[in-house]
């Protein structure tokens, strides 16, 4: 009633902001807007006037989260959510930071990586957020080759793969960190002369994006690699799925051996 939360962007609020963004509006036109929705739907907004008077004294400032400390990945519940994820504490360690924030009077921790603009992606096992400014991640290789991801999770789970197979990564990996970063993304690339594999999600906004940039990017070698994964709308969702998977099926196959045994 009071707020939406977009899961897609990972972006929410009040619902007067979801208003002048799906709508493109002004503030007052989007109070005009739900007032004059609310009258001829009868759905209930409830506290309009209030959540009003709340964005009228509203210190943009202060709605902003503050880093209080970013420390070497050690809080077992945080390292613990990942594992499950099939994403080791080593791997944590050496690619991610544990950082603590602060929105208002209210504090939060999570396991992030830094962006290009200085801010960070960090996810704990109840949200995902965003910390400054919001950009793409990028962690450089020797190799002139960039490989392409949604999310953080995801390049943490190629680097997961790798390390099983007792390599190492010496490609860029590049995390969009949600398709509203593509922009920034092709910009960035819009001169690399190297080979660009991308590995997004396999929904609609996934496949969307790979078109995008593949269409964009003219000239250079580009390939969509999620069928080594098996990510598509029928198989798995993303990078971070196939790994689960596959640890799955290697401590099933392990089980079946003990039993013979």
């Amino acid at each position: 009633d009071n707020g939406y939360f977009d899961f897609k962007s990972d972006e929410g609020g009040q619902i007067i902001k979801a208003v002048m963004g799906f709508e493109k509006l002004e503030w007052k036109d989007a109070i005009e807007f739900l007032k004059n929705f609310n009258s001829q739907s009868q759905v209930s907004i409830k506290n309009l006037k209030e959540i009003t008077m709340n964005l009228e004294n509203l210190d943009v400032k202060s709605t902003k989260a503050e880093i209080t400390n970013i420390l070497r990945p050690n809080n077992e519940k945080l390292i613990s959510y990942f594992v499950e994820r099939g994403i080791s504490k080593q791997v944590l360690v050496d690619n991610t930071k544990q950082v603590h924030y602060q929105i208002g009077d209210k504090k939060y921790f999570g396991i992030g990586m830094e962006n290009q603009s200085g801010g960070f992606e960090a996810r704990n096992p109840l949200m995902k957020s965003k910390i400054g400014d919001n950009d793409i991640i990028e962690l450089k290789g020797e190799k002139n080759e960039v490989i392409v991801f949604e999310g953080m999770t995801d390049t943490l789970s190629f680097i997961q793969l790798l390390k099983a197979n007792n390599q190492k990564n010496n490609r860029t990996l590049v995390s969009l960190n949600s398709v509203t970063n593509l922009d920034k993304f092709l910009d960035r690339y819009q001169n690399y002369d190297g080979k660009i594999f991308l590995c997004l999600d396999g929904d609609r906004a996934g496949d969307v994006a790979t078109q995008k940039i593949t269409e964009s990017l003219i000239g250079k070698e580009i390939k969509d690699i999620r069928l080594l994964y098996n990510i598509s709308e029928k198989g798995n969702n993303d990078l971070n799925d196939y790994l689960q998977n596959k640890i799955k099926i290697q401590n099933k196959n392990l089980n079946l051996v003990e039993q013979k045994i």
